[in-house]
């Protein structure tokens, strides 16, 4: 096993593995032991039960001839057995071995997904220093083609294949750069081989996930507080292309505008028709924490869906705020209406519901637009006084 270079795979090889073993090298696994991550040994077999996987370890201890004793760890301590009594007792060096004289077997064991006939057995050692990195994979058994796992409903009928550590690694660096799935997969696809490659764009798109949950948490057991959080937010206006404003004025909740370059320009393009355009409606938001979300929406009339042949309603921009007063809306509505002045007020049309100051707001910043009301909204609030004004509920059900 560490004498044969010749023989050792740098990978383990492809195609059907059905009581065979092969040698492969295990210098990769080195390096991500040593920066505190597991070893991998991906294999084109399908899903491997990993639940239900174990690791075994083997202390050895290397003697002056060359061979190899087998010793036991009992209490942190290297130890030799022996049977007395028919019980086994253990009893420690004295003294102790030195670490580099002791060998590690390691052996991980797991089974295929729903055939646990089938198995595999990975064999490598660990704090050797006279032997390369090396590791024998072993398969027992006959395989069968694994569907995809998980929560996926998709009936393809083609079997699951692992993609690559190294390419999901490389996927994960791009993303976390900041570079879009779609140009991930495209350059993925296009600088390695059809066996290496990511299955389809999910893959990107789920490692572009997880990174960012990894991140959100990493940033969340950090922030021990909420002035912790608003520090945060505060240094992503820089590098962050959503984040355009964090306002902070005395005595009140800093305000937050949301929203990237996409938005306004469809902003632009959809909505500053008098006539013909979108509606650009705002409403606040409640029960999402601490703080309120103002949402902003408008219909995109450049698409339509082809089902019921309606025009989408996008999001626009958003504004995470602490105070529901006009000077709190006349922030945000004042740093939109700045980032809008080329273009004519008077062909804007703005919709909310009946909260007067952030209306109030809207006249103040946008004087020359036109105000609507949300019928919806009028509707309810008139069936919830009608008692007040002797006007009967049932009519406006009708």
């Amino acid at each position: 096993m560490c004498s044969r270079a010749d023989f050792t795979h740098e990978r383990i090889p492809r195609g059907r593995k059905e009581n065979v073993y092969c040698v492969v090298s295990n210098a990769a696994n080195v390096t991500r032991t040593a920066q505190g991550q597991h070893s991998i040994f991906d294999d084109d077999c399908g899903v491997w039960d990993t639940a239900t996987g174990r690791t075994n370890r083997y202390p050895y201890l290397r003697q002056e001839s060359g061979s190899f004793k087998r010793i036991f760890m009992h209490n942190k301590l290297y130890c030799t057995e022996r049977v007395v009594e028919g019980r086994r007792t253990y009893v420690p060096y004295d003294p102790q071995p030195d670490a580099n004289s002791v060998v590690h077997l390691v052996r991980y064991y797991t089974t295929q997904k729903d055939n646990t006939g089938y198995r595999k057995r990975v064999t490598w050692t660990v704090n050797n220093v006279t032997c390369t990195p090396h590791a024998v994979v072993e398969y027992s058994g006959t395989p069968v083609l694994s569907v995809p796992h998980g929560n996926s409903k998709a009936s393809t009928g083609n079997p699951y294949l692992r993609t690559p550590v190294e390419t999901l690694e490389r996927i994960r660096s791009d993303v976390a750069a900041g570079v879009s799935c779609k140009s991930v997969y495209d350059t993925v696809v296009q600088a390695t081989s059809e066996a290496d490659a990511p299955r389809d764009p999910r893959v990107v798109r789920n490692a572009k996930y997880q990174t960012d949950l990894s991140k959100r948490r990493e940033a969340k057991c950090h922030a021990a507080t909420f002035a912790d959080e608003v520090q945060q937010v505060c240094s992503k206006v820089v590098t962050d292309d959503f984040i355009q404003s964090v306002t902070l004025t005395h005595q009140r909740v800093p305000c937050i505008v949301m929203y990237n370059a996409r938005q306004m320009d469809e902003l632009k393009s959809f909505c500053f028709s008098k006539t013909a355009g979108s509606v650009w409606s705002f409403d606040k938001t409640y029960n999402l924490g601490h703080l309120y979300v103002t949402v902003s929406v408008y219909r995109n009339l450049a698409l339509s869906r082809t089902v019921s042949d309606t025009v989408p309603t996008f999001l626009g921009p958003l504004f995470i705020h602490g105070n529901s007063d006009f000077e709190t809306y006349a922030v945000f509505m004042g740093h939109l209406s700045a980032r809008l002045s080329s273009c004519c007020f008077s062909e804007l049309r703005m919709g909310s519901d009946e909260e007067a100051s952030l209306r109030k707001a809207m006249t103040h910043c946008f004087g020359a637009a036109s105000l609507v009301a949300c019928t919806r909204h009028i509707k309810q609030n008139l069936l919830r006084n009608a008692h007040k004004v002797a006007i009967a509920a049932c009519y406006f059900c009708k």
